[in-house]
């Protein structure tokens, strides 16, 4: 079959020739309006990520204006975190699923405010998958609990062993482990508090930083402090009354008292070397404290899940219905003769039977779809 001339393709997809809006039933003029205001709230939140992807990717510097007083906590003798690693990790993440949300988004709300069956053929493939995907995600959490636990922890422990280099340390996944071991409601410091007496434990630079914000488990390691002897770059050694001692656990794991800036070292400055269920929490593993307090909310958890189901079963249903019914009007319309010139009504006809390959040609493709975008702008008819 022979291409289409563009007068024809152009025809074809004029708005006369199409299902216009006042001839939907009642049903399907409060799906479309469901369609298009969801919708539109979720292009803009994907647009909104997408460019604070683009904004860490490209130009970090931006939010490190506003974080920079952040950073200055956890200086230590010149050394401070960098944060670009992070940056270019939450760029990837951010920049996939707003690009992913803005689409979807865009899809339903363009393909509903006009009528474009395409677009919302498209946006129910989306949506039924992505909906798919998460119940088989929900049932595979909730059937293979084992098998994650098997998986997860060796994977902590490894990131522990490569890259945990205790309190000094200022990379993510040490800061990370960190604010889990600390106690709850310590804050960070910078020196020691005027208020600890006892021998002063020399660490390495003869300062000690606690670089955890709002530490939240009270737990040492994955399963127990052990896991933290796995670690390769960690610095053990102390000095105590001029004799050299190896510590078994950090201080983050040892119990702290006070609140920033006034955060009170414990009396007992041997916790680190000789840790007990009184001084420390070496014997908690963070896995399974994380795990209790994830189930705490689970009830929210699976509460926010299904009213997130509830809301893509409806747009599908939505979208399947509006879609029927364009169809349906379009069927409709073809199969009526109009009282006018008997060419026109083949024309009608021929327009109706037959579809232009329309990513034939780029640009009249182009033309054909800003003639369908401006025909739904306000002010004109459809």
């Amino acid at each position: 079959m022979t291409a289409m001339p563009p007068n024809k393709m152009l025809e074809h997809y004029t708005p006369r020739f199409l299902p216009s809006a006042k001839r939907l039933k009642f049903p399907s003029k409060c799906m479309k309006v469901w369609l298009v205001t969801l919708n539109s709230i979720f292009t803009l939140m994907g647009g909104c990520i997408l460019g604070l992807g683009c904004v860490l990717k490209y130009n970090s510097e931006l939010i490190h204006v506003y974080i920079r007083p952040i950073l200055g906590a956890f200086k230590d003798n010149g050394e401070e975190i960098s944060l670009q690693e992070l940056y270019d990790a939450l760029s990837v993440i951010f920049v996939a699923v707003g690009t992913s949300m803005f689409i979807v988004g865009f899809l339903g709300c363009f393909g509903a405010w006009c009528n474009m069956k395409s677009f919302l053929l498209m946006y129910i493939i989306i949506l039924m998958v992505v909906t798919l995907s998460e119940i088989v995600c929900a049932i595979l959490l909730l059937t293979m609990k084992k098998q994650m636990d098997i998986t997860l922890q060796p994977l902590l422990k490894a990131a522990i062993q490569t890259d945990y280099t205790g309190d000094e340390g200022v990379d993510v996944t040490t800061i990370g482990m960190n604010y889990l071991f600390t106690e709850k409601d310590t804050y960070m410091i910078n020196k020691y508090s005027p208020r600890s007496n006892g021998p002063e434990i020399k660490y390495k630079n003869n300062a000690l930083t606690i670089r955890s914000l709002h530490g939240q488990y009270d737990c040492c390691g994955v399963h127990n402090y052990t896991d933290l002897h796995q670690a390769e770059n960690w610095i053990r050694d102390v000095s105590l009354y001029g004799l050299t001692f190896q510590m078994q656990i950090p201080l983050m794991c040892c119990k702290l008292e006070g609140t920033y800036p006034n955060i009170i070292i414990p009396d007992d400055k041997t916790c680190t070397m000789l840790p007990d269920q009184n001084n420390s929490f070496y014997h908690k593993g963070c896995y399974y404290e994380v795990e209790n307090s994830i189930n705490k909310y689970q009830n929210t958890i699976i509460g926010a899940g299904v009213c997130v189901l509830i809301v893509e079963i409806i747009s599908i249903v939505s979208s399947i219905y509006l879609l029927k019914e364009l169809l349906f009007l379009k069927r409709k319309f073809c199969n009526v003769t109009p009282v006018s010139a008997a060419g026109i009504a083949n024309s009608q006809r021929e327009c109706c039977s037959e579809r232009p390959h329309m990513l034939g040609d780029l640009s009249q493709f182009s033309k054909v779809f800003a003639d369908r975008a401006v025909s739904c702008l306000p002010g004109k008819t459809q």
